[in-house]
């Protein structure tokens, strides 16, 4: 599931040292997940360590001054050089795309046929712009976030932000019922969360279980070789015919048939959390598949000509198979194969 990250959730850790950015980070990386930032939130970022890296600057300034102030002589007075902010704030915003690994699209770019509707909700008075109509920015945000959530595949966000107030309900838990609305109108989903460690409390610990074990534990494994079997007889690839002319040394004539598979090993796994609470994991799995298969043997007459008979054999061959199940209450309730290799 991706993730929204509000403005004022990176304002008080600029340089993301916590270790809640760790762990978030390590969530992107097992559920294969995107920060996203509307370009409201990019912007104000910029704007916000500008302001930051000034404030600062003059904090530093007034204390040099001060200590200048006890040297008696001026020739050691301390002498401070403040970075242009302009290019600091460049090089900050790189950082933040390097470190949360964020993509282009995924900076979501202003659209002009929101207007219309902002002016409605501050005019009315409807979340989440605020009791006095004054949350230009929260409307933009919300819009943007909820336009995602339609084209993305899993149609649904993660939305962390401390503003409660315009987003959450009264328990501050989950969005408030009007947005909530909305998003159902919508078929969306849009998972509210008040702090990065609040998110992580109910989401790492859900995709943590999920791993080579679980998967050796609750998956069919004749169910998962079946499967590979079936994709490789169904493709009739000859890069396969020729890596079992490779591997035997025969020259095989691409008549081949899998005819089993043993599970070796699960490869990495991806895990997409979807809008019915779903799970979705994608992973590799490596198995030993022993091949039927036809080769031409050549054979020299007695009259010094050389002729081709058609022999059969069998022969173990290691592929990788891209596979993903889906996975309800901790249960596996649907496979699915994708494609494979030879390794």
């Amino acid at each position: 599931m991706d993730i929204v990250l509000d403005t004022n959730i990176l304002r008080n850790d600029l340089l993301l040292r916590s270790k809640d950015f760790e762990v978030l980070k390590d969530y992107l990386a097992k559920t294969d997940s995107s920060v996203i930032l509307p370009k409201i939130i990019f912007d104000e970022l910029a704007g916000l360590y500008k302001r930051t890296q000034r404030e600062r600057g003059a904090q530093l300034t007034k204390a040099i001054n001060h200590f200048n102030l006890t040297l008696v002589d001026e020739t050691k007075h301390l002498q401070l050089i403040i970075p242009d902010e302009n290019n600091e704030s460049k090089i900050y915003l790189d950082f933040l795309i390097k470190k949360l690994n964020i993509k282009e699209l995924n900076i979501l770019p202003y659209k002009n046929e929101y207007l219309e509707e902002i002016s409605k909700r501050a005019i009315e008075r409807q979340k989440p712009t605020g009791e006095n109509g004054q949350g230009f920015r929260d409307a933009l945000i919300w819009l943007t976030i909820k336009n995602y959530c339609t084209t993305c595949h899993q149609k649904q966000i993660a939305f962390i932000s401390h503003n409660e107030n315009d987003f959450a309900n009264d328990t501050k838990d989950d969005l408030h019922p009007s947005l909530h609305a909305e998003c159902t109108s919508l078929g969306v989903k849009i998972n509210f969360f008040k702090s990065i460690k609040n998110f992580i409390e109910q989401h790492s610990i859900k995709v943590d279980f999920l791993n080579e074990d679980w998967l050796y534990n609750n998956t069919n494994a004749d169910t998962i070789t079946e499967m590979v079997c079936d994709e490789i007889n169904a493709s009739k690839s000859s890069k396969m015919a020729w890596l079992i002319e490779r591997e035997t040394g025969n020259e095989c004539n691409e008549t081949y048939s899998a005819q089993d598979a043993e599970i070796i090993d699960f490869g990495e796994i991806f895990i997409y959390e979807m809008v019915d609470n779903s799970l979705i994991a994608n992973f590799t799995v490596e198995c030993c598949v022993k091949f039927d298969y036809e080769y031409y043997d050549t054979m020299e007459h007695w009259d010094g000509e050389f002729y081709k008979s058609i022999n059969s054999d069998n022969h173990y061959l290691y592929i990788s198979a891209y596979m993903s199940v889906t996975i309800k209450d901790n249960e596996v309730v649907d496979y699915d194969i994708e494609d494979f290799t030879a390794t």
